[in-house]
């Protein structure tokens, strides 16, 4: 059990835990590395020793079938050397002359000339490079030492003896049996053959000797080696070299390993081992004669095509590897990619921008994921909504009841100045500030809707100057420059007018001489209305301020936003609430030089205005 636990510690130290910190694109990518080369290898090494054997098979037949080709047209041509033997040992006309008695030296030389020309006639078209007679010393007639020799000749050399010992009627020899001169004899392989008297079968009446070209043999080995570095040759029992296809080295012509190779089973495969070098060998006995035929073919020679066959493989294994390697990136990158999109869009979702995921929603377990995250920002944005619409109905209660407080108290204030106007007998005034309140009151109300257009808001504006220019008398000169084509667009009731207020209350009637000018402009620049309150009242300590931020509406003081003028940030939270946080007011004021307000609201007909 502790061993047990250990092992599966160290395998989560050292391999689930480093794993679990990498990124899924790469484990997904290293394990299919990892499998891959592990199959690949296993498929390649069973593909490699299935393909060695193979090829040993393929070269064992191959060398099978080489050898007994070779074998064959040995010994076809030894059979084809000695039927035209039988030719040759059978002729009447041959013994005839043999064994003929002669009277007269003219018989004797016209016998002689067709004895020649009989010999000579079986070298042409034969395949014999050269046929001798071997006769008895009575016939010396007869010899020319070309074709026709004294049996003599034979008699103190090896050839007799291994023919009568061994009662042989036909022996092929190499060229070590030979008396012939050593340049001449290393071309040719001989047959010799006896021929007993007619008259007397103990009596020896010619001896027949065929050569044949070593280069026929030699050919005939290289045509069918099965390899080009394969080595096919010919030995006699006395361990003699009759014919190679190539020279044999130091190795080879040592008794003892020819011995060795000699005493392998015959037309079987073997093995064996020569200078550290393993090679396939074949052997097999000549029919008709003594010799025996060996071919070696070394192991490395069927690997020159097995290292193409290794290396063919090695590649397709890696070709292998690099595609899988390929497929696994692209396969992985499709999951991984889809998961990194998600975890951007929760990323964005912790700062506060709920997004949808807008990309196709599949039926795997990353698609589920995608619609779940989707369902839940669904359900966050309708609470977000909710909270929006209950905290703007709250606001706009507050405003609703700023506004009641407001309304008495401009209401006061204009009574008490038509009260005094009547006093004093300004009918006229009195009829004017009358028409100007009621057209005051009746856009204040404009039917419970807290949307007007401009056109409105500045009618508005307009009875309110009006009625302050009577009540401070005409200390104020009103001036507008406004684009028609802004009239139609929306704007919050209530906008401008809290502004002129400010303007004319707390700029131009606070500095010194307590009149000025008050002049608003407005226009349309890429579907942004600017509204500017310019006065040249006594201007403000603060220099330019930007009105626009929730950071502002909470330093807003309560007793500011609930005090006898409509406040600034008011103004604010509604144009914020209406339009977005990037909308507002801003503020250029220097002290002594006055004040400009300016309004930025998104061109948007009423008809459009989300209330």
């Amino acid at each position: 059990m502790k061993l047990k636990s250990v092992v599966k510690y160290l395998i989560k130290k050292y391999v689930i835990d480093p794993l679990n910190n990498v990124k899924l694109r790469r484990r997904l990518v290293l394990s299919s590395i990892v499998i891959n080369i592990f199959l690949v290898l296993i498929i390649a090494v069973w593909v490699d020793r299935a393909a060695y054997n193979q090829m040993l098979s393929q070269g064992s037949y191959s060398l099978s079938q080489s050898f007994n080709q070779s074998l064959s047209y040995i010994r076809s041509r030894l059979e084809n050397t000695i039927n035209l033997s039988d030719v040759i040992i059978y002729n009447t006309y041959l013994n005839s002359l043999i064994n003929k008695e002669y009277t007269d030296i003219i018989n004797v030389s016209s016998d002689a000339r067709s004895l020649r020309l009989l010999i000579r006639s079986f070298e042409d078209n034969n395949g014999i490079d050269h046929a001798r007679l071997y006769l008895d010393d009575s016939l010396s007639y007869t010899y020319d030492g070309k074709n026709i020799f004294p049996i003599s000749r034979l008699e103190n050399q090896e050839i007799l003896e291994e023919l009568f010992s061994q009662k042989k009627l036909k022996l092929f020899v190499g060229s070590n049996h030979l008396e012939d001169d050593a340049a001449y004899a290393e071309k040719v392989l001989s047959m010799f053959r006896i021929m007993y008297s007619t008259n007397d079968y103990k009596k020896i009446a010619f001896v027949l000797r065929l050569d044949l070209s070593k280069e026929e043999f030699v050919n005939i080995l290289s045509d069918t080696n099965p390899t080009s570095d394969s080595l096919s040759f010919i030995l006699d029992q006395d361990y003699t070299l009759i014919a190679s296809s190539g020279s044999l080295s130091d190795s080879l012509e040592e008794k003892e390993i020819q011995r060795e190779m000699l005493s392998l089973e015959d037309s079987r495969l073997s093995d064996i081992v020569i200078d550290r070098r393993k090679y396939m060998i074949l052997k097999s006995g000549i029919d008709l004669t003594d010799w025996t035929m060996i071919t070696l073919v070394p192991y490395s020679s069927f690997f020159i095509d097995f290292k193409d066959t290794t290396r063919m493989i090695i590649i397709v294994s890696l070709l292998i590897i690099l595609i899988s390697l390929g497929l696994f990136s692209l396969i992985s990158y499709t999951i991984t990619r889809r998961l990194l999109v998600l975890c951007q869009y929760i990323k964005d979702a912790e700062t506060g921008e709920l997004l949808f995921i807008d990309a196709p929603v599949y039926r795997d377990e990353i698609g589920i994921l995608y619609q779940n995250y989707n369902d839940m920002i669904g359900r966050i944005k309708k609470l977000l909504k909710e909270n929006y619409n209950m905290g703007r109905d709250l606001k706009s209660a507050e405003y609703k009841a700023l506004q009641s407080q407001i309304n008495p108290h401009f209401l006061y204030n204009t009574l008490d100045m038509i009260s005094w106007f009547s006093i004093q007998g300004k009918t006229n005034e009195v009829n004017d500030i009358v028409y100007f309140l009621a057209r005051f009151y009746k856009i204040s109300l404009s039917g419970g809707k807290d949307v007007i257009t401009i056109e409105e808001e500045l009618k508005h504006t307009d009875c309110y100057v009006a009625i302050q220019k009577y009540r401070f008398a005409n200390k104020i000169l009103y001036v507008k420059d406004i684009d028609p084509d802004i009239l139609p667009y929306s704007i919050p009731k209530i906008t401008i007018q809290p502004l002129v207020e400010n303007a004319i209350l707390h700029g131009i009637l606070e500095k010194e001489g307590g009149n000025g000018i008050l002049e608003i402009k407005g226009r349309l620049e890429e579907g942004i209305i600017h509204i500017m309150v310019i006065d040249n009242g006594r201007g403000m300590e603060d220099g330019c301020t930007v009105l626009n931020g929730s950071a502002v509406l909470q330093e807003a003081s309560e007793s500011e936003a609930r005090g006898s003028h409509y406040g600034l940030q008011n103004i604010v939270l509604r144009l914020k609430l209406l339009y977005g946080t990037e909308y507002g007011l801003s503020i250029e004021s220097a002290p002594g030089e006055g004040t400009i307000i300016h309004i930025h609201i998104p061109a948007v007909k009423p008809s459009e205005q989300k209330e």
